[in-house]
């Protein structure tokens, strides 16, 4: 059952944290930042519900009689402030709270580090929510990345030469190509290193403020007639110390509008030996469409035109708050790839990231994360129907599907409802795994017709069954086992 919660925590981590930095302000973006530690939302509250179409070795009968026990069972996690605590719901009923320790880093996305950045655990659904993580920083990173290429020239004017040119590009037209030329001091820091930790992008200051830069960085930069950058070519070497230094090569074609984002990027980055790499192809396209404006709900009753819409505080069809508040008024669209290939010595291991959604009020569409090492592939598809997908309210529903080697492993729909705060404060909290997972059998055991225990009394003799039914009326479970304070 545990392996079946932490399916639907990786729906919620793939959908809201890898997809979240992938637009401005919306649909796309209140899913991100539903659970990513650095919402704006500090306190929240995200229930959980399931049921489940695949789940090896189990075959049709104990599925359905699982589906028949945890209909009655969901999931409820609150987070205040720096504590959070999860609660297994029966029948709506809550039973008492686990406290979740949490000790979350922000993960690297380079890989420039010596060790540690690929998934440490084997288990698909741990890669898959270290892949989540990765594809969050690198939407970040790509938004905030482009705004320092951007400002380069200004910040480094002694090294940059421009010229006029009329250059076609994958986004546009250059007009103008900017080249700048950073060399090693011959004392002190490198410049690099300088311009990086006076960035005024939290994500480039975060990822290569400690980083140690050598030799020559030369930048070629394409500007439209605007003023936007189209075009950034970059090389170098750097790394996280001088013995784990990295040549770095970066194509990027890109475009910023308030309604568009647009990526290209190729990033190499292998050692001189060439025992190590960790290379990245990304591509993103997110669009926001305006919508027409409904001015009266579809409730069957008539709006009265002569009313001043001003009047009893009503909110106006077309305010930008009020847009920004509910999502509607714009359609939004997010297609991406990214492809992440990892070397390190004689093992090589790929990563693949695909995905493509869109909505107004809700969410629709699919993301997959694939991983291959050696002619082993397993791939992880989430596939969200949010039917409300605002700042303060996420609801809906999400399929989960994990192949591996062309077998469905785990199959399932996950129902979800995120609510921005915390909601009321949670009465009783147990310290102990053990503890809780006694409180929510006998719980079970208690509240939920035996003709729905199947999955549970098919796998246990019938007299010690007799015995645990008494033992759960006489409020027994877990007693006696040094693992049941609160």
């Amino acid at each position: 059952m545990k392996r079946l919660w932490t399916l639907g925590l990786v729906i919620l981590w793939v959908i809201c944290l890898g997809v979240g930095q992938g637009a401005r302000a919306g649909v796309i973006e209140n899913a991100g930042k539903a659970l990513w530690p650095e919402a704006e939302t500090e306190d929240w509250t995200l229930t959980l519900g399931m049921q489940v179409a695949a789940y090896p070795p189990y075959g049709e009968k104990r599925i359905s009689q699982l589906n028949d026990m945890i209909q009655h069972m969901g999931l409820r996690i609150r987070k205040n402030g720096d504590e959070a605590t999860a609660q297994v719901l029966i029948d709506g009923e809550e039973t008492p709270a686990l406290v979740l320790i949490n000790g979350e880093e922000t993960p690297a996305i380079i890989g420039l580090e010596s060790e540690g950045t690929e998934p440490e655990s084997e288990d698909m659904l741990a890669q898959a929510l270290q892949g989540a993580e990765w594809m969050h920083e690198a939407f970040r990173m790509l938004d905030e990345g482009a705004a320092f290429l951007s400002e380069l020239p200004e910040k480094y004017p002694e090294g940059s030469y421009e010229k006029k040119t009329k250059q076609k590009t994958k986004m546009g037209t250059a007009v103008r190509t900017v080249t700048v030329t950073i060399n090693e001091a011959e004392e002190g820091d490198h410049p690099m290193q300088t311009l990086v930790r006076e960035a005024k992008q939290d994500s480039i200051r975060e990822t290569m403020g400690s980083w140690t830069f050598r030799g020559r960085f030369r930048f070629t930069l394409l500007y439209d007639a605007e003023g936007r950058l189209l075009k950034a070519n970059c090389s170098g070497r750097a790394g996280e110390d001088a013995e784990n230094l990295r040549n770095l090569s970066l194509e990027w074609r890109l475009i910023r509008t308030e309604e568009m984002k647009r990526d290209d990027l190729t990033l190499r980055t292998p050692t001189a030996d060439g025992k190590r790499r960790d290379n990245w192809i990304i591509e993103r396209e997110w669009e926001r469409k305006a919508t027409e404006a409904s001015g009266a709900q579809n409730t069957g009753e008539t709006a009265d035109k002569d009313k001043d819409p001003k009047a009893d505080g009503e909110k106006q069809d077309g305010n930008p708050e009020t847009d920004a508040e509910t999502g509607s008024g714009a359609e939004e669209r997010l297609s991406f790839t990214l492809e992440y290939d990892q070397k390190r010595g004689n093992e090589k291991t790929q990563y693949k990231w695909e995905g493509s959604l869109e909505g107004n009020t809700g969410l629709q569409g699919g993301v997959s994360f694939t991983t291959g090492r050696k002619n082993e592939k397993e791939t992880i598809t989430v596939r969200p129907a949010l039917t409300e997908c605002g700042a303060e309210r996420i609801a809906g529903e999400a399929e989960f599907i994990r192949v591996k080697d062309k077998v469905i492993q785990e199959q399932a729909t996950v129902r979800m409802d995120w609510q921005a705060g915390g909601g009321t404060e949670v009465p009783t909290a147990l310290q102990s795994e053990r503890a809780f997972a006694a409180e929510v059998l006998r719980s079970l055991l208690q509240r939920i017709d035996e003709a729905d225990l199947g999955f549970l009394k098919d796998e246990i003799p019938e007299e010690d069954w007799q015995r645990i039914l008494e033992a759960a009326g006489a409020g027994e479970i877990g007693e006696g086992t040094g693992n049941t304070e609160y």
